[in-house]
């Protein structure tokens, strides 16, 4: 069975302490683009990957970030993965920055409404607003990134929900 990870980048594996870190180590002010990601975020993907690997499942990281949006960007993003063995395989479509949106449209278009997955991201208010989205949803901070703690969040979903037809089942019986 397919589990997805939706996969937002700034906030999820760039973080603010790790740049700090990297401005204190090269005094030098850096933009997104430059500051590698958190190797510490990067493990806890890993962890969530290698969950998904250890009970037979297939993963697929779908990129919902705007970093998706430019070649250059998505080019950074797959090499800084690739380094942890972990490669973007889709992205989300761009509907006037709904994160939330682009997903279940992802979802429906690419035949997913049953399995099982997980969005990591900093920001809420485009996601949470889709009731049906929310038990999916892991939020990082931007100051922190994707912690421990958090990673394992992602898990304990993709272990305990179903896909998206069943969430919404569970809302048409009252049963949620």
């Amino acid at each position: 069975m397919t589990n997805i990870i939706f996969l937002d980048i700034d906030g999820v594996l760039n973080d603010m302490d790790y740049i700090e870190e990297c401005y204190k180590k090269h005094h030098q002010p850096m933009s997104m683009d430059f500051v590698p990601f958190d190797p510490k975020c990067l493990k806890n993907l890993r962890l969530i990957y290698d969950w998904i690997l250890d009970n037979n499942n297939e993963p697929l990281v779908v990129l919902s970030s705007s970093w998706r949006l430019n070649e250059r960007s998505h080019y950074i993003v797959n090499a800084r993965l690739a380094e942890y063995g972990i490669y973007v395989q889709e992205t989300t479509p761009y509907i006037n920055q709904e994160r939330g949106k682009e997903i279940l449209d992802w979802l429906e278009k690419h035949d997913h409404l049953d399995s099982p997955f997980v969005i990591l991201d900093d920001d809420a208010f485009d996601i949470e607003i889709h009731k049906e989205l929310k038990k999916h949803f892991v939020r990082t901070t931007f100051q922190h990134g994707l912690i421990e703690w958090k990673a394992k969040q992602a898990i304990n979903i993709l272990g305990r929900e179903g896909g998206l037809n069943e969430t919404r089942d569970r809302f048409a019986t009252g049963i949620y």
